[in-house]
């Protein structure tokens, strides 16, 4: 995360320090001078109109019809950014007064008294199937639509089809701040230095006083409890539950999800996946949001209204922007996605075969393998080899995932010994932890059918020795 975040924040706040450092901030009195001494010239007033420099001059003293259009535009920027910060334990949503508000506003209002859902819908489609049963659900879920999409970011180095397993971990429902939870913590207080300079300079404290209302009601929009319900609004997961979320055939990641052993750690998925409207609206929302509209439009007007000092305005929403674009877009971890996990030991399948890959996930993760194929795979598009293969997987399922459940917990508690020895050993590390764990009962079924028995196979099904499963016999291998 470190690697790929820091790049963008230090994009961010290049953006932040030219707002900060703007010579706009001392352009008012120089400009005005210079539109007095031209409007003395040509024997008119400064406010009449004149020569295409002179407008220019006015507009760049006092650009507050600009001010007013910029508050009606970006409304789809504040939401995402409401939507990724809100639903923190302390019930408060840390985004910032910026360009936008007004135009956000109206747009909840109408989906107040519409569907009643606040949350923006996810940007492209996500799969999200029940390990257990199979079903498969069509996601609506901003959360998990962007939980999908910030692990595919982590992934975005390897070339090949991946499957990843992790582990729920507990905190669920409650996000965990990070470094676009604090950086409200920085901006706010320079938005509040640069809105006082006025106040300070020439006893002007409209600014300052306008920049405290919007935050004030920048805050209460976010922080509606509505939004945390339509974050959350699903069971707690159940022991040894899994969930797979995967962007479907096309596309290289899928990530599993699981329950560990001997906790209820973690939701469920496949709630979260489908948006109620009848269980998250509120009356409160119903309430508030044309109230708060009506506050935006008088602190519209308000903002229309000004005549002097609109460059220290400007700057306050340019800088509160940088924050909500930041909020809306950058990457973060699951911990502030609210979905806390981690990673599995041996848990990263790559290859360029899908089919060797989803053999592998299956040996060892039954369940795994048999959903994917589901998806990647359409029963045409299978010879009669791998169909009995698959169907032998199917019946031994049940048995397999007993198995795979007494030898869980230590999967699971091994996590550590498998880093500190892949650290040491490289790929081995993981081969030596799982021959620890892995079945080695010669009778048991090969996990892949034409490396195991020497049959040639088709391009698709050739993978690499190294991806055979650790604990395989050497006569396997072969």
């Amino acid at each position: 995360m470190f690697t790929t975040t820091v790049p963008r924040l230090l994009l961010f706040g290049a953006l932040a320090l030219v707002v900060l450092c703007s010579p706009a901030l001392g352009t008012p009195r120089r400009v005005a001078r210079l539109a007095s001494a031209n409007g003395s010239q040509n024997g008119a007033s400064p406010d009449e109109s004149g020569p295409p420099e002179t407008m220019l001059q006015r507009q760049m003293l006092n650009p507050s019809e600009i001010l007013s259009v910029l508050q009606i535009i970006g409304g789809d920027v504040i939401q995402k950014a409401i939507a990724q910060l809100s639903g923190t334990r302390l019930r408060f949503t840390p985004v910032a007064f910026s360009f936008g508000w007004v135009a956000y506003t109206f747009n909840a209002v109408m989906a107040v008294f519409g569907d009643g859902i606040l949350m923006p819908r996810p940007e492209d489609e996500v799969i999200v199937v029940n390990l257990q049963s199979g079903t498969k659900k069509r996601n609506e879920s901003w959360v998990l639509w962007r939980l999908v999409r910030d692990l595919e970011l982590l992934s975005v180095s390897e070339a090949k089809s991946t499957v990843r397993i992790f582990w729920f971990l507990d905190g669920a429902g409650k996000p965990s701040p990070d470094v676009l939870t604090w950086l409200f913590v920085v901006f706010l207080p320079a938005q509040l230095v640069i809105a006082a300079i006025p106040w300070w300079r020439e006893g002007n404290w409209l600014i300052f006083a306008i920049t405290m209302v919007g935050t004030f009601l920048a805050t209460v929009t976010g922080s509606l409890p509505q939004w945390r319900k339509e974050r959350y609004d699903a069971r707690p997961s159940k022991e040894n539950q899994g969930y797979i979320l995967t962007r479907g055939n096309g596309h290289l990641h899928s990530f599993t999800f699981i329950a560990p052993p001997g906790a209820d750690a973690g939701l469920r998925l496949e709630d979260m996946a489908i948006v109620r409207p009848d269980h998250v609206k509120s009356l409160t929302t119903r309430i508030m949001m044309p109230l708060l509209a009506v506050c935006w439009i008088l602190l519209l007007m308000t903002v229309g209204g000004l005549e002097r000092d609109t460059w220290y305005l400007f700057s306050v929403g340019a800088l509160g922007m940088v924050q909500n674009l930041a909020a809306a877009g950058i990457r973060r971890d699951s911990g502030a996605h609210g979905i806390p996990v981690r990673e599995a030991p041996m848990a990263l399948m790559q290859g360029n075969k899908t089919m060797g890959l989803l053999q592998e996930a299956e040996w060892k993760f039954p369940g795994v393998g048999l959903r994917l194929l589901d998806i990647y795979f359409s029963s045409t598009m299978l010879d009669e080899e791998e169909r009995e293969y698959w169907k032998r997987m199917q019946d031994s399922l049940d048995s397999r995932k007993k198995v795979f459940l007494g030898r869980s917990r230590t999967l699971n508690d091994m996590g550590g010994l498998a880093n500190i020895l892949h650290s040491q050993l490289g790929n081995g590390g993981w081969a030596l932890t799982g021959a620890l764990v892995s079945p080695t009962d010669d009778s048991a079924e090969p996990p892949f059918p034409n490396v195991a028995q020497g049959g040639a196979g088709n391009e698709r099904d050739e993978i690499e020795l190294s991806t055979v499963p650790p604990g395989t016999s050497a006569r396997r291998r072969a």
